[in-house]
């Protein structure tokens, strides 16, 4: 029996055996033998090595993670008579939930950890030191930075889901768009410019193979619109039939 070697890692096939696993287990006297291919033991690295994020959303999450807290800070500390530490803590975990939509999770994790600092910095007394009075508020701000990075994996996971969606529902688009043309298209050159087109490769049409065109085929008429024709052999009016 030949079975392809999984891409799941050695801790997840520990927790949980996958089908290679399973099918080891089982077999009894019959070999098993287990092919190898590029791709495995490596799912989490290949995950990592292909974001979902563009590179411009990512930048511009780093962007907002880094700068977002400062900018807030100033703003807070311009009326900070209208607020306390509890409103303070909302606003820093909004832009982290912010942070993370616009970018995903890394970014958030850093805006995370930026506005626990810049909120014990700033808001949290004795103030301008990195040192915490209360117990209460040394709770309240390493709480702060443990939801924050819980709800920057939360929301990025969610972020990462939202575009496979839709790299998902564009794939789908283009084998329905290839399809209709394998049923509808003319002749082969037509058919591999679709794909082409749809595969977004952007091979010019003048450098696809060209077909022969085929001749029409000849209709033939009703045999009640034949012409009728004289016997040879007697003057007897007939109709083929």
């Amino acid at each position: 029996m030949l079975i392809g070697a999984s891409r799941r890692g050695r801790l997840s096939t520990l927790a949980n055996p996958g089908i290679g696993e399973t099918v080891i287990a089982g077999s009894g006297d019959i070999d098993v033998h287990i092919v190898t291919h590029d791709h495995a033991r490596r799912a989490r690295s290949a995950a990592r090595s292909t974001p979902d994020l563009s590179r411009r959303r990512r930048l511009a999450g780093y962007a907002v993670g880094v700068l977002g807290p400062f900018a807030l800070a100033a703003l807070m500390l311009a009326t900070s008579d209208l607020h306390g530490l509890s409103s303070e803590a909302m606003f820093f975990m909004a832009l982290v939930v912010a942070t993370a939509i616009v970018g995903g999770r890394w970014p958030a994790t850093a805006c995370s950890l930026i506005s626990g600092f810049v909120l014990n910095y700033y808001f949290t007394p004795p103030l301008r030191t990195i040192t915490i009075a209360s117990g209460d508020n040394a709770i309240a701000v390493v709480l702060f930075v443990i939801v924050g990075l819980a709800v920057s994996s939360v929301v990025g996971l969610a972020a990462r889901r939202t575009a496979q969606a839709e790299r998902a529902s564009a794939e789908a688009d283009a084998l329905a768009v290839l399809s209709h043309s394998l049923l509808h298209a003319g002749d082969f050159a037509s058919l591999l410019s679709g794909a082409c087109s749809c595969s977004g490769c952007g091979v010019p049409r003048s450098s696809l193979p060209t077909a022969a065109p085929s001749k029409p085929a000849a209709r033939r008429s009703p045999r009640w619109l034949r012409p009728m024709s004289w016997s040879q052999s007697t003057t007897t009016l007939t109709w083929r039939w």
